[in-house]
């Protein structure tokens, strides 16, 4: 199972806690942490931008991209994404940026045309294989989706924090004498009674109109479905 800080944050008021609190109080009440990761310290700051055109080139598997990140001129980029397309708005990083992977971009010539930094995936700003569908792996970017309105966001410099990655995950591993809780929100009431925290009212946050990030969505959902398969 797959819990993010803004999830929790949801339904237990977390001011003063930090993350090492919680993985302290996770193995305390028999869930298991297996991993803990802090999205926001992997990757310097991207920009949000819109693919406004792409173009094959002749004999590769590349594209060679125009981008819009709000600047005067637009940014080429070479991507050998098999998914992208005009009229995207993806997570661009920009020369000089390190993203999770270890990687600092730079302009770069391509067969004979020049590329400024990337179009990233969210294998690359350091999301887990785990969490991610083969295609997603495959040399796919990361498609941005937000209840904003994305053409105003374009040059955005910090893309991560727009799509909700900028967050902290633990993946837990349920110990035997704990099944009472394979429903994530047995999980929730365990850990507000270690903080002596009282729990939001669960009525009030599925009906509240501002749903989650796609991105806390996307883990939550894959890890109960994986637990849903060994049980």
């Amino acid at each position: 199972m797959i819990i993010t800080r803004r999830w929790l944050e949801n339904f237990i008021d977390l001011t003063g806690v930090k993350d090492k609190d919680i993985t302290i109080a996770l193995n305390s009440l028999g869930f298991e942490v297996d991993a803990y990761k802090s999205y926001q310290e992997l990757n310097d700051n991207l920009t949000l931008g819109y693919v406004t055109n792409v173009a094959p080139m002749p004999g590769t598997h590349l594209n060679y991209c125009f981008v819009d990140k709000g600047e005067e001129l637009v940014s080429p980029i070479v991507t050998g994404a098999t998914n992208v397309r005009e009229g995207q708005y993806v997570v661009v990083a920009d020369p000089g940026k390190t993203i999770a992977n270890g990687t600092t971009l730079s302009v770069k010539e391509l067969q004979g045309k020049t590329s400024e930094g990337m179009m990233v995936s969210l294998l690359e700003v350091g999301m887990s294989e785990s969490v991610l569908t083969p295609a997603e792996i495959d040399e796919w970017i990361y498609e941005v989706h937000t209840k904003q309105e994305a053409y105003q966001l374009i040059g955005n410099s910090d893309a991560l924090e727009v799509i909700g990655f900028k967050d902290s995950t633990w993946e837990v591993d349920l110990t035997l004498n704990r099944s009472d809780a394979l429903g994530a929100l047995q999980l929730v009431k365990e850990l507000a009674n270690y903080f002596a925290k009282t729990v939001t009212n669960l009525a009030d946050v599925y009906t509240e109109k501002n749903p989650q990030t796609l991105f806390q969505f996307h883990l939550w959902i894959i890890s109960l479905v994986k637990n849903w398969c060994v049980v």
